[in-house]
């Protein structure tokens, strides 16, 4: 075997985390070397140099300083934070990681609303049963109780139909809604008037 270099310089490259596992002593962890981007290999495993664990004889030891990196850039991430402070006699980077998927595209604002006019009226009627301001309409224009379940079942007795969907389809249904409809819009007016004379 070649005799271990007395002059040992630091040694760049870049690994990949292969296995790790718990053990009496400490931890074992196993890496690959995925880059050498100074070519410290030109001449060889330099690592044949040296002795491996094997029963009782023991290996040399290193100390490593090991960042994550960005894969994209392969600069550190954040803060870089050594595993081991010693001064290195061989610095590894870790690890290689896979290339992340792009960054999905912002999203596109969303479309205007269509104007309340421009719906079917089965969606106007969902929308009407929806507002506090119609169930109040309904509670206290009706025996109905102010919710949104109880506005829906007034639309479908007002316009004589068993779901709201047949708005979108009678003719005869259609009309008695734009009836609700006016009748909810001439009780919203009184309000308004209603409150406008009592601020004053």
């Amino acid at each position: 075997m070649s005799s271990v270099p007395t002059e040992q310089q630091p040694l760049g490259v870049i690994l990949q985390l292969l296995d790790w596992s718990e053990t009496k002593r400490g931890m074992r962890v196993v890496f690959e070397v995925m880059e050498a981007p100074d070519n410290p290999f030109a001449n060889g495993n330099p690592f044949k140099l040296y002795t491996s664990k094997n029963g009782k004889v023991a290996g040399q030891f290193f100390a490593a300083a090991l960042v994550e990196i960005d894969p994209g850039t392969e600069r550190p991430v954040g803060e870089a934070t050594p595993v081991l402070a010693t001064p290195p006699a061989a610095a590894f980077v870790a690890p290689r990681l896979p290339p992340k998927e792009a960054a999905a595209a912002p999203s596109k604002p969303p479309p205007d609303p269509q104007p309340f006019d421009s719906l079917s009226a089965k969606k106007q009627s969902v929308i009407l049963a929806r507002d506090p301001h119609f169930q109040e309409f309904v509670a206290m224009t009706s025996l109905y109780a102010k919710s949104e379940d109880q506005a829906a079942e007034y639309i479908r007795e007002a316009c004589g139909i068993t779901s709201r969907a047949q708005l979108n389809y009678s003719t005869l249904a259609q009309t008695k809604f734009a009836r609700v409809r006016d009748a909810f819009n001439a009780w919203q007016a009184d309000q308004l008037k209603h409150a406008m004379r009592v601020s004053k």
